[in-house]
């Protein structure tokens, strides 16, 4: 039998206290609401459809332990951010050959797209002010981190995705193994990885 917990530790030092026990309500935990009282992660049921969820840090907490905010039975939901208002969720829609970025109103449940799914759209990150959600993308033959401005009161679009980085040759590069990476935006600071490849022809003489 085993068992998933979800343990929190002070930055400051002190010991390692489970915040939650995981039973039948979360495959992963993606973030944790500024008030401590619940857990943005992500759950696939039985039946094969993939949830959205927030769920009472405190299991014991008296209401509603689960709250569902998106639901789908193609591919599934992953990477899933809460916005620095907690009014918005950003999260990602993966499919067979494609991934974009969608986000949710938490209280409403209502939900759009950020991108199309034409390219593969990966690992959304709000800004610190919530006015961009950064993403990276593959739409330009190399990963390289995008961005798109969001209303600060509807959360609606407004324009076009831009791009931030440009990165565009392998020998220096956002590595394509996503499973693998991670980004992190704060105060005027993006943060991604880079990977360096480089490469030798190289001739033996009088081999035999």
């Amino acid at each position: 039998l085993s068992r998933h917990e979800v343990v929190a530790a002070d930055l400051l030092g002190g010991n390692a206290h489970v915040v939650h026990s995981i039973a039948e309500t979360l495959d992963y935990v993606w973030d944790w609401a500024l008030d401590g009282r619940w857990l943005l992660g992500g759950w696939r049921s039985p039946a094969g459809h993939s949830e959205l969820r927030l769920v009472r840090a405190d299991p014991s907490h008296p209401g509603n332990r689960v709250r569902t905010l998106a639901t789908t039975r193609e591919g599934y939901l992953r990477l899933a951010r809460l916005s620095p208002n907690q009014r918005w969720a950003a999260f990602v829609v993966a499919r067979a050959g494609s991934s974009a970025v969608h986000m949710v109103d938490v209280e409403s449940g209502a939900s759009r797209a950020i991108t199309d799914g034409s390219s593969f759209d990966d690992h959304p990150r709000w800004s610190p002010d919530g006015g961009i959600l950064y993403f990276l993308s593959n739409r330009t033959g190399f990963f390289n981190l995008w961005g798109r401005r969001l209303h600060p009161a509807t959360g609606q679009p407004v324009g076009e995705p831009f791009q931030v980085t440009t990165f565009a040759r392998s020998s220096q590069a956002i590595p394509s193994r996503l499973r693998q990476l991670g980004v992190s935006a704060g105060g005027d600071r993006l943060v991604v990885p880079l990977s360096e490849v480089s490469s030798s022809i190289w001739v033996l003489d009088r081999f035999d």
